[in-house]
């Protein structure tokens, strides 16, 4: 591909009706490791970001102003048909404009999603950093791993995807061709990993990008947060799921921080942290670096239902790392899903009641959603039947956010389910009035 009519535009897709907020409080991290590739590499570009209210007519726009030979669309499967429909207009306005597709969507679909829509001319699986910047460059495509095309006869190819297996060979984002004064939320996020190593059977995690879990060095974390903190930044969202994996990089980036006077800051583990590996030297290491508010995906407080789903916990681990993490001082926040095969009405009352016996910053509440390529959906399959089509939940994943959407085997009724995402709502509502309650209480004591 020639990309000398440049600059190339790059779209994060969004749309408020995916449930995740009318607009995206920080930039995407997905997108802007393309864009920092792509600027070490001198190639020009923009960025158009939906999540900041960016409108179809807008990107069309951009692309006739910039005469853009390429532009590449950053999606997931949410709102999917709404993507389409913009990649359709956005060719039928620029028909010479050659599409790239990239982002979880791509990955799960590969050569089916290009089926669909003749519109795309290329897609990307897994990370794409790399393998984008030779196909602007114009390397074979046959010759670009990951890579999906249509070769001779216009049958699709999907080529082996690209691992990163030192992922400090990557720049890390520093926004310059994004509005970063925009985004709402004024932290800067980051990404320290890459690739999952565990089995939970409704994720796509893995699969997506990698069963191995790929950290960057300590050295190269703390290289990253003092550029930001250079440019005046003091408090950072780690997104990786897997941040305190391992512990022996903690040590090294609490070494780091005192070797280098890093001010304080505060750091907030959004993505979730994993139950099972946490010991009170990692919580310890944590807090001495300024980690703050952190979460946790416990998904269900079941042994028979974290068992099914191969959480590779118990309910008696969680309870004991939940009461370290408040004990120790922690904003706690868990990650539940409600509708598991093998959950029942005591095992919801089970969780309510843990809930209740902590003093959790947050609690927060899913609808199980069977994603295409997970074991789960493969297990609906064999033991029962979706109520509504994929395409349908995922296109309108707002409205079906509390609507079960299968019957199986050892599952709860719609009834039973719908009413406990109800409940579960208002323990969650509960959870966080009775923190913030003690929290001002506590505030109050402070100044008596």
């Amino acid at each position: 591909m020639d990309h000398n009519r440049t600059p190339i535009v790059l779209v994060n897709v969004y749309y408020a009706e995916s449930g995740y907020g009318e607009r995206l409080l920080t930039p995407p991290l997905g997108i802007a490791y393309l864009s920092e590739y792509l600027t070490a590499r001198k190639v020009d570009h923009h960025i158009m970001d939906m999540g900041l209210g960016c409108t179809n007519d807008q990107i069309i726009s951009r692309v006739k102003e910039f005469n853009s030979s390429a532009i590449g669309f950053s999606i997931n499967s949410l709102c999917m048909d709404k993507t389409i429909d913009l990649i359709k207009s956005t060719k039928e306005a620029v028909p010479s404009l050659q599409v790239i597709a990239g982002g979880p969507h791509v990955s799960t679909l590969q050569e089916a999603l290009l089926r669909e829509c003749p519109c795309i001319d290329y897609g990307i699986v897994g990370e794409g950093e790399v393998s984008l910047f030779e196909l602007l460059r114009g390397d074979p495509p046959e010759n670009i791993p990951g890579l999906i095309y249509r070769g001779e006869r216009g049958i699709i190819r999907v080529n082996q995807k690209r691992i990163t297996e030192n992922i400090d060979a990557l720049p890390f984002p520093k926004f310059e061709k994004f509005e970063l004064d925009s985004y709402e939320d004024k932290s800067i996020p980051l990404l320290t990993s890459r690739g999952c190593p565990y089995k939970c059977i409704f994720c796509q995690q893995s699969s997506l990008l990698s069963k191995n879990w790929r950290g960057k060095s300590a050295a190269y974390i703390v290289e990253e947060i003092e550029y930001w903190i250079g440019r005046g930044y003091r408090t950072f969202q780690i997104l990786d799921d897997n941040f305190a994996y391992d512990a022996k990089r903690l040590k090294a980036i609490r070494k780091l921080f005192l070797k280098h006077a890093i001010p304080a800051l505060t750091i907030n583990i959004v993505g979730g942290v994993r139950v099972s590996g946490m010991t009170r030297e990692k919580l310890a290491l944590l807090k001495s670096i300024g980690v703050e508010y952190i979460s946790f995906g416990v998904e269900s407080f079941s042994d028979e239902v974290l068992g099914f789903i191969k959480k590779g916990t118990t309910t008696g681990r969680i309870e004991a790392v939940v009461r370290l993490a408040t004990e120790m001082g922690f904003k706690v926040r868990l990650f539940f899903i409600i509708g598991f095969p093998h959950e029942t009405p005591q095992s919801l009352e089970d969780m309510f009641a843990f809930i209740q016996r902590h003093p959790v910053y947050q609690a927060r509440f899913f609808n199980l959603v069977p994603y295409q390529g997970t074991a789960l959906m493969d297990w609906i399959d064999a033991h029962g039947r979706m109520l509504y089509p994929y395409r349908e939940y995922m296109n309108n994943f707002k409205t079906y956010q509390d609507i079960p959407l299968f019957e199986a085997e050892h599952t709860m009724s719609v009834q039973e389910r719908a009413k406990a995402l109800e409940r579960a709502r208002q323990v969650a509502e509960d959870a966080h009035t009775r923190f913030l309650l003690s929290e001002q209480a506590g505030a109050a004591g402070c100044k008596e």
